[in-house]
């Protein structure tokens, strides 16, 4: 046998060759079976040389496999002073753990391919399973150091962390050195420890640390072995280790878990023990505690559970077992917190949306910019936060409920209602003052920055477009909060601040939200004229953004009968031009093309421009629909010089996207004898026009009649580039049936196009 086989691979071989169990070699040698497990497992001292005869005598080793035990003995006894039992055991591991296959597959390569040891940091917030992970880990891959695996638990958390002088002295003694040969400094003992650790293959848990300095001076240098840091701070100071960062399960895992825990009983409903996992957060600790009281409860079901769970106000108290519960986990990060940080952690428990940024928590908390900034890093740092994109910072569902519980335990009412008026204010003054940069307001909203509200970048409509869409979530939340206030005139006022940027955002699924409101509100103000504008712009999200035709041609035709009560012109005729569109979706062509005429003769007596564009292009629909082609093409030509007549008076987005449905209609006339040259070059002007865009749906389609126009032409490069564009356009808008016609036309190009 090779020599540098360790002693206990050999003990283990020869008893397995022997055909004996632990029992009946403690028998034959008088040795104990668990000194011989400890001897086999490599967890005990190297045995002496009168124990280790009477343990080859017993197994009838031979030369030269006898000498070979002695040999390998001898350099164990060269390479390491023995560790000492009882210190720094590694705890009980999770008998059901699941999941964290990635995770494990990468410890396990650290330890095979690193010859020179490796340092691995395990982070993320608290319940993720850091601990459950790194011990998991040690049960797997201890076999591989034959030096010991050992554990320490440096207590970051708490009132007294343990110092790394303690901790390199508990290290020591683990390690086999005398408790009065010891160093008694810490510089010393760091030295003393790094030197064993050159020599030896350990694997080492220094579990829950505080900080850089905690961990800094434990770690050895050049060594066999892995040293395994878990913490809920991110540790950036430490360099040379590779990192873990722990997130709550998936879906599909945090079910297995569960079910793993729970055992046969979770058999029974499996949608009930996902609805569990769900309201669980997919957290580890969670799903732990969940599983316990299903299994302390043998009456309760998955179902029940998920019941006491679905109340958001006692779900925290009902993920509590024993001494274990979730919110004492998030309690412990959140007593490292200042007065400062843990007054923003409160405060963001009242953000609508599911993030928030440096400016909403500045606002929320009254802080400078920067100093949010920093104090949201610091919660982050903490596992109280998750970072997202660009800055941004969003709560797991479980912390936001720990949060509104501290607010509404530590802040008085009055506080309360102070931050949150504060925040809704100033989200309604962004969106308002960012709006105006789309509709007739914008030269008004680049002229006057002294209005511009503070902490958003207003100065261009690409930092307003930004800014409604990064924080899309929370100014809808904070209109919803002033229509439930009765602030009527404010909710009108965003609206239609907001419904010119509508266009450029059409694949938003909420401005059916906002113009409802808005509908209501103007309303509830008894104003006609601004209730059928309200009704109009609701009328135009039911078409454009959802498709709901027949809801378009109602909300439409309301507005038409309300605005005929008040006397406006302009809203009649935008009413009968977007009815004109639902009839033209829903088939009916006739209604379409007479509709449209009445709306052209409303907008031109009215003065509006863009109506009367509107209007124009329906008309053009609902002619070519009734077969009358020749009076089409008049119609959309007609079109097509008002639309690119200087100084009309037109929306400039609003022109762009109906021009290019003009050109779309003349690209389709041009392709109906074969002319595909020119219908190439019509979708390809309307393509342009779209792509800084944002109606995808419209885009899409054109991008598939530019393909098929170029697949005729023989150009199928060019085609398929067109077709992988409508595709990815398909599948942003979960549009299955688009997605196989785009994947149809991608395989068409592959072989004889017909």
């Amino acid at each position: 046998m090779p020599e540098d086989v360790p002693l206990g691979t050999l003990l283990r071989r020869h008893r397995r060759a022997a055909g004996m169990t632990l029992e009946e070699v403690a028998e034959t040698s008088g040795v104990s079976a668990r000194a011989i497990s400890d001897m086999e497992r490599g967890r005990t001292r190297v045995p002496q040389r009168r124990t280790l005869r009477s343990l080859v005598d017993a197994l009838g080793v031979t030369p030269p496999d006898r000498d070979a035990v002695f040999t390998a003995a001898a350099a164990a006894r060269e390479r390491r002073a023995p560790w000492v039992s009882g210190f720094c055991e590694l705890p009980r591991g999770a008998a059901d753990f699941t999941a964290r296959a990635s995770e494990m597959a990468a410890l396990g390569k650290m330890t095979a391919e690193d010859q020179f040891g490796s340092i691995v940091l395990i982070s993320g917030p608290p319940g993720t399973g850091k601990t459950t992970l790194a011990i998991r880990a040690a049960e797997v891959l201890g076999g591989a150091f034959r030096d010991g695996c050992f554990f320490v638990d440096l207590r970051g958390l708490s009132d007294q962390p343990l110092g790394p002088a303690e901790a390199a002295s508990r290290l020591l003694r683990a390690l086999g050195v005398a408790e009065s040969r010891v160093p008694a400094g810490q510089q010393d003992r760091a030295e003393r420890l790094r030197g064993l650790l050159r020599q030896r293959r350990t694997l080492i848990i220094l579990d829950n640390a505080a900080s850089e300095s905690q961990v800094r001076e434990l770690l050895p240098g050049r060594s066999p072995g892995l040293v395994v840091i878990t913490s809920r701070r991110s540790l950036a100071g430490l360099e040379n280790l590779r990192r873990l960062a722990l997130e709550p399960m998936r879906a599909a895992d945090a079910a297995d878990l569960l079910a793993a825990i729970v055992g046969p009983r979770a058999t029974a409903d499996q949608a009930a023990i996902a609805e569990v996992s769900e309201l669980c957060g997919n957290l580890p600790l969670a799903l732990r505690i969940a599983g316990s009281r299903l299994l302390s409860r043998p009456g309760w079901t998955a179902r029940y559970m998920a019941f006491r769970l679905a109340d958001a106000r006692r779900r925290l108290a009902n993920l509590t077992a024993g001494d274990l519960a979730v919110s004492a986990a998030f309690r412990l990060s959140y007593d490292q917190l200042n007065d400062q940080g843990r007054r923003l952690f409160r405060r963001l428990s009242l953000v609508p949306g599911d993030e928030a940024g440096p400016a909403l928590a500045a606002v929320l908390a009254g802080y400078a910019p920067a100093e949010a900034e920093d104090t949201l890093e610091e919660l982050a740092d903490l596992g109280l936060l998750q970072p997202a994109a660009d800055g941004r910072y969003r709560f797991h569902d479980l912390v936001r409920l720990f949060a509104t519980e501290r607010l509404e335990d530590e802040d008085l009412p009055a506080d309360r209602q102070a931050a949150a008026d504060r925040m809704r204010r100033w989200l309604l003054d962004v969106a308002l003052t960012a709006g105006r940069w789309f509709g007739s307001g914008a030269a008004a909203a680049a002229a006057d920055p002294d209005h511009t509200p503070v902490l958003a970048d207003l100065e261009s409509a690409e930092g307003a477009a930004g800014w409604l869409r990064v924080e899309g979530e929370n100014w809808l939340g904070a209109l919803r909060q002033a229509a439930a206030a009765g602030d009527h005139a404010r909710v009108v006022e965003v609206a239609e601040s907001l419904h010119r940027f509508s266009n450029h955002w059409v694949s938003w699924r909420h401005w059916d939200a906002v113009f409802t409101m808005s509908v209501a509100a103007a309303r509830e103000l008894g104003d006609l004229a601004l209730q059928a504008a309200q009704l109009n712009h609701l009328a135009w999200s039911q078409a454009a953004c959802y498709r709901r035709y027949q809801r378009c041609v109602e909300h439409a035709l309301t507005a038409h009968r309300i605005a005929g009560e008040a006397g406006d012109l302009r809203q009649q005729a935008w009413a009968l031009a977007y009815t004109a569109y639902g009839y033209r979706e829903l088939g009916d062509t006739g209604r379409c093309a007479d509709l449209a005429r009445r709306a052209a003769a409303l907008a031109l007596e009215a003065g509006d421009q863009e109506a009367y564009s509107q209007a124009l292009a329906r008309l053009g629909d609902g002619l070519h629909g009734l077969g009358r082609s020749g009076e089409a093409m008049d119609v959309r030509l007609r079109l097509a010089a008002l639309l690119t007549t200087p100084g009309i008076g037109i929306h400039p987005e609003l022109a762009a996207v109906t021009l290019a449905g003009v050109y779309v209609q003349l690209g389709d006339r041009c392709a109906e004898p074969g002319d595909w040259t020119q219908a190439a070059a019509y979708y390809e002007m309307a393509s342009r026009l779209l792509r800084t865009r944002d109606v995808p749906s419209f885009e899409a389609a054109v991008r598939m009649a530019l393909g098929r126009a170029l697949a005729e032409l023989g150009q199928r490069d060019e085609a398929r580039a067109q077709f992988d564009a409508a595709s990815a356009l398909f599948v942003d808008l979960n549009d299955d049936e688009g997605s196989e016609r785009a994947e149809s036309a991608i395989s068409a190009c592959g072989s004889a196009w017909s």
